[in-house]
């Protein structure tokens, strides 16, 4: 086997390689999107959360005021009443806390995975570019070889 065709073969090889690592790349790539896609859901969900939090937060000072209020007045059913809606609003806003610690958990995970996935796009594009440059080195290879020979 001849020199030319020994860079041939290596040429070949190099073009498979390099078809096959820019594949990887783009398959990084699009995972790379869904984990940022998943992070923005998740922080729109974070939001959402110390939104309610903060209405039912609210709701609750008020329940409290209509408490004492009705405490002042000696309105048994109506501090009972109140007493109930109070109870309620605590509990909603223990939910509440546990729905926004609950995204906070899923949204760093997340967070994990795309910085995982960046970490091995950016082995995928070192790997791509090294083999672009062996490539490129084999085509001059060859064309050296061509003017050698067009030369003699």
């Amino acid at each position: 086997m001849s020199d030319e065709a020994a860079l041939q073969v290596d040429k070949n090889e190099l073009k498979q390689q390099v078809s096959k690592d820019q594949k990887g790349v783009d398959k990084a790539d699009g995972k790379i999107e869904k984990d940022k896609a998943a992070v923005k859901k998740h922080s729109k969900k974070i939001h959402a959360a110390k939104k309610d939090m903060k209405v039912q937060s609210k709701q609750l000072s008020k329940d409290k005021a209509e408490l004492d209020a009705a405490k002042v007045d000696g309105d048994k059913d109506k501090v009972k009443n109140e007493k109930a809606d109070v109870r309620n609003d605590k509990d909603v806003l223990s939910k509440d806390a546990a729905e926004l610690k609950s995204q906070g958990e899923k949204k760093d995970k997340s967070v994990d995975k795309l910085k995982s996935d960046r970490k091995h796009r950016k082995a995928h594009v070192q790997k791509l570019d090294e083999n672009k440059q062996k490539l490129d080195k084999t085509n001059d290879k060859i064309e050296d070889k061509k003017r050698d020979e067009a030369a003699k």
